[in-house]
């Protein structure tokens, strides 16, 4: 769910900001989500906020109001900006099937060395939040320690397990990932 995946990376709520357009972020409210439009930006110049507001404001509908509509935004605008690290990700994830969806969780031998691979053009921030927000089915502890400890980030071992990996699926060695192999229910 995307309001759980933006908790996660709430610690990076200001860099997920950073690339992002203030006045797009309006006009896309402003179109998708007009209560909160009103609540938030009416009767005001868009011009005239800043992103130290809008990163204000996206907390208070994210975790106050539970506002699905603000994470899901913050998301696809996200992944636009990002779009080469987006793609360096879906294109590793597709060696393991074709529909990425189909991936069950992806073994840690294997995420650390997708991690050291794009380290090296990525900061590592932006990793994790591309992990989180597009629930890439990397092991919770894999996230924890790998991902979030060397940034200082230290969740709660209740709170909000990462939403991309079932955890209790077996790594195919040859694979270094579990991908669902049944055939797709006909609809």
């Amino acid at each position: 769910m995307p309001l759980n995946a933006m908790r996660r990376v709430d610690p990076l709520l200001d860099r997920i900001m950073k690339p992002l357009k203030p006045s797009k972020i309006i006009q896309e409210i402003a179109k998708s989500d007009r209560p909160s439009f009103f609540r938030n930006f009416k009767g005001y110049r868009i011009e005239k906020f800043g992103r130290p507001q809008l990163v204000a404001i996206a907390r208070k509908e994210m975790h106050e109001r539970q506002n699905e509509i603000w994470a899901q935004l913050l998301i696809v605008l996200w992944n636009e900006t990002q779009k080469d690290l987006y793609i360096a990700f879906r294109d590793r994830v597709a060696t393991l099937s074709d529909d990425v969806e189909k991936v069950l969780r992806i073994s840690d031998e294997l995420g650390a060395k997708w991690v050291d691979e794009l380290v090296e053009k990525w900061a590592l921030e932006d990793i994790l939040i591309c992990v989180h927000m597009n629930e890439v089915r990397f092991s919770d502890a894999f996230i924890r320690t790998r991902l979030e400890a060397p940034l200082g980030i230290n969740r709660d071992p209740a709170d909000l397990a990462h939403g991309g990996a079932a955890e209790n699926v077996e790594i195919d060695p040859a694979l270094g990932a579990a991908v669902d192999k049944s055939a797709a229910k006909a609809a």
